[in-house]
């Protein structure tokens, strides 16, 4: 949960809040994160600010996924007003992800830490895409990691870690290449895992790591 003050919560923390806290806890900018049914009822959320009005948010923008879902491959929309900035996830089975930021944060949010949490946010309720979208916010695009550096500051090892289960086993990681290009305080690598599979990993802002894909596939 983000640590900014506002209304106590009014429902038990399950599983998915610790989830979306995950988004709330990384940016400053992200004001509150929900998951919403079918019928716009929130199953979750996370965040600053009135429950009541997240819930009425997320019932609102449920109605946007009627024509989201008619667009082939569409996954994600982002919209800013004057008072907030709004992304919006279609999630499988009429379910969606609601996140507001500050107005002009709204095309800030990372790409790659969505998909985690879309990926992380769709384990926990046993639910998966029903097409192969290649939408950047499809889960598993992109997955958290934990990594240790050597002291050159190049990554040595890592492990899958999620919000809900237990770290993964580590892995020893192979520097292959850099990638270029990355934005300023970013970091991408080409590493080969355990002598054999290669991957690229990220690491945002100088702190948030990620690979693509999972470690496991």
């Amino acid at each position: 949960m983000s640590s900014s003050a506002g209304p106590a919560r009014d429902q038990a923390m399950s599983p998915f809040a610790a989830i979306l806290g995950v988004l709330t806890e990384a940016y400053p900018f992200v004001r509150a994160a929900c998951v919403f049914d079918s019928e716009g009822e929130t199953v979750d959320y996370a965040g600053e600010g009135d429950p009541d009005e997240l819930r009425i948010a997320a019932a609102t923008w449920q109605l946007a996924l009627v024509g989201l879902q008619s667009v082939d491959g569409l996954r994600r929309i982002l919209v800013r007003t004057p008072r907030e900035g709004v992304v919006l996830v279609a999630l499988p089975d009429g379910y969606g992800l609601l996140v507001t930021t500050r107005p002009i944060a709204v095309t800030a949010l990372s790409p790659r830490l969505l998909s985690a949490v879309v990926g992380e946010v769709l384990d926990e309720a046993g639910l998966r895409f029903h097409d192969d979208t290649l939408s950047d916010v499809r889960p598993k695009a992109w997955s958290r990691l934990e990594v240790d550096c050597a002291e050159d500051g190049r990554p040595a090892r890592a492990r899958a870690i999620g919000t809900t289960r237990a770290p993964g086993a580590w892995h020893p990681l192979e520097v292959l290449g850099t990638i270029v290009g990355m934005p300023r305080r970013d970091r991408g690598y080409r590493v080969r895992l355990d002598g054999s599979v290669e991957k690229t990993i990220v690491c945002e802002r100088g702190r948030t790591w990620f690979v693509d894909g999972t470690l496991d596939d």
